[in-house]
């Protein structure tokens, strides 16, 4: 809703492959600047999509949009810029779709290489660059004429790939906006929601008790769909934020259901049939939350968002039953939840993947809902009016209580935003990545095997762990010295991570030792990747050891359902031992 105030320069794709970045450019929409590929096997790395022969899996979004509903597969975006050297404000990439679990953004450089930038549900705070409810990526200025990017992303909810090029002046002044509008939104969707609670506390009336709630789990929505949650409030580990937007669903559907239910007099029995649809989509919610919480979160999404985009209908049918039958203040009903309802089915079909996503498909529940207030709030005075005017006066005395309570909430929300904001900013302080090889240190490596583990054991993934320990290190200390055989450890670093996915993780374990984490891995596609990690190790030269060949020895272990407890590492760790004590250069698996 925010992009509607908007008067800044925004410069709407072309039909050019190529997109122009000059002085005049504020922002730029690259919906149709962008070619994805779908990775149907989740395997592809940013090697493979290097190689021509993925060119023509690269389609333009004119052919098939930027919304993809709910896949399991990745996808690959390919977007040229051409940037002026005159230019000399920072640019921006921004992923305008808060619920993406991986987003990695490749940044080429003069040697053919990538500066990877990574961001996503699943990494946390203090990894990204940019602490924001997006996914915000620096681009640096280049003098090096047009330049080919790529970005990975992966979604266990719906995927969406939003994309806009911000210059730095334009990305502060749109973020301000964007925080003053849904400020307002959320502040006005809280005092509604705390003088709703108020009222039924002086009067009794069970409607603003049901009305209170489906405020909270609306607020509570839109909070999930928005990246304020994720961002702010989420207490668990990050494995479980794609849940959170199927869990929101299905409570703002059960709340929306309790409340008009409620409103239209359907519980009481006078619409038999509008009660056993109020049921159904209640059971659908309810079956959605389930799945959500103890299996499948992608599954759950789905069954979640059918009830979200069935609760329009059935609404929409009990208030035309209830007009009908001439209860006169369910035609402020009508009107109100017929303008958000729509709103509602309109972001359901966005999430299935129906709709592309633009500013109408994705702020239309916020567009909706505004509407809805005014016109809902008049109902629900006009409902009250007929059955409570003798309380007149102790709903004026509630709404100056209000208004006492609004200055110490405003305080409140001031003090407790400048505490997130401290923490955030030592959270980012942390340090997570090792030195010399930029690589995820002992500790981080540890910690992200616990997260990526207990990932695989409730979707039922494999997982795979890899300890790679070069050869005769000692010896190339000896007689190159220690800053000869830090060019080693750097350079093997490299190799590692130019032959992982986005999804695994590389950490440098301590000294000459590595491990790689590999995501959704058997052991038999973990060998593959150790043996062309151990050829491409072989084959290469430096020139601080006299181009004397290096190898490096390998061992595996894969993760037993059956036996969570067990230590993949110390598992990996003694197939390595076997590994070095036959010889060297060579890999094992671990075998109890």
């Amino acid at each position: 809703m925010f992009l509607l105030f908007s008067t800044q320069n925004i410069l709407l794709a072309n039909t050019s492959d190529v997109v122009i970045v000059d002085r005049d450019m504020t922002k730029i929409n690259l919906y149709k600047h962008i070619e994805i590929l779908e990775d149907k096997t989740n395997k592809l790395t940013i090697q493979d999509i290097k190689n021509k022969k993925y060119d023509e899996g690269f389609k333009s979004t004119s052919l098939v949009g930027n919304s993809f509903g709910f896949s399991k597969s990745a996808f690959w975006v390919r977007f040229s810029l051409k940037i002026d050297e005159g230019i000399l404000d920072a640019l921006y990439l921004e992923l305008e779709y808060p619920l993406m679990d991986y987003a990695s953004l490749y940044i080429p450089k003069e040697n053919g290489e990538f500066i990877v930038k990574n961001s996503g549900e699943f990494i946390p705070y203090s990894q990204k660059e940019i602490n924001y409810r997006n996914h915000l990526f620096s681009i640096p200025n280049s003098s090096q004429g047009t330049q080919t990017y790529y970005m990975y992303v992966k979604s266990g909810a719906s995927t969406q790939i939003p994309l806009n090029l911000y210059k730095s002046g334009t990305l502060i002044e749109q973020i301000d906006k964007e925080n003053f509008i849904l400020g307002g939104y959320y502040g006005n969707m809280i005092l509604i929601m705390i003088a709703t609670l108020l009222a039924f506390y002086k009067i009794r009336d069970k409607l603003f008790l049901t009305y209170g709630i489906y405020l909270l789990t609306y607020i509570f929505f839109q909070l999930s769909i928005n990246g304020f949650f994720s961002q702010y409030f989420t207490p668990f580990p990050l494995e479980y934020s794609n849940k959170v937007i199927a869990i929101s669903v299905s409570f703002v559907v059960l709340g929306a259901i309790l409340f008009a239910g409620n409103y239209l007099q359907v519980w009481n029995g006078k619409y038999p049939k509008t009660k056993l649809l109020f049921y159904i989509v209640s059971a659908a919610a309810f079956t959605g939350l389930i799945i959500t919480l103890v299996s499948d979160s992608s599954l759950g999404s789905q069954v979640s968002a059918v009830s979200g985009m069935i609760l329009p209908l059935v609404i929409l049918f009990g208030a035309i039953s209830s007009v009908r039958s001439g209860y006169k203040p369910a035609k402020y009903f009508l009107a109100a939840w017929g303008i958000f309802l729509f709103g509602i089915f309109i972001l359901g079909l966005l999430f299935l993947g129906f709709l592309p996503y633009i500013f109408v498909t994705a702020y239309a529940m916020q567009i909706g809902s505004t509407l809805e207030l005014l016109l809902l709030s008049y109902a629900l005075i006009y409902r009250i009016n007929l059955v409570y005017q003798e309380k007149e006066e102790a709903k004026q005395k509630a709404t100056e209580y209000l208004n006492q309570m609004n200055e110490g909430l405003e305080s409140l929300v001031l003090e407790r935003t400048k505490e997130l904001n401290h923490k955030n900013e030592l959270l980012s302080q942390l340090a997570i990545r090792d030195s010399m090889t930029n690589m995820l240190n002992h500790n981080a490596s540890i910690e992200a095997l616990s997260s990526m583990k207990s990932t695989a054991l409730r979707n039922g993934y494999n997982l795979a762990v890899i300890m790679i320990d070069i050869d005769f290190f000692k010896s190339i200390n000896d007689k190159y010295g220690h800053p000869a055989g830090d060019q080693v450890i750097i350079k093997i670093a490299e190799i590692i991570n130019k032959n992982i996915r986005p999804s695994d993780t590389a950490g440098r374990y301590g000294g000459e030792e590595f491990i790689v984490i590999l995501h959704n891995t058997n052991e038999i596609d973990a060998k593959e990747l150790a043996e062309r990690l151990r050829k491409n190790i072989e084959s290469t030269k430096i020139t601080a050891i006299e181009n004397q060949s290096i190898s490096a020895s390998f061992g595996i272990s894969v993760l037993n359902p059956l036996e969570p407890d067990l230590d993949i590492i110390l598992q990996a760790d003694k197939a390595l031992y076997q590994a070095k004590s036959s010889g060297r250069n060579n890999i094992k698996n671990y075998s109890a």
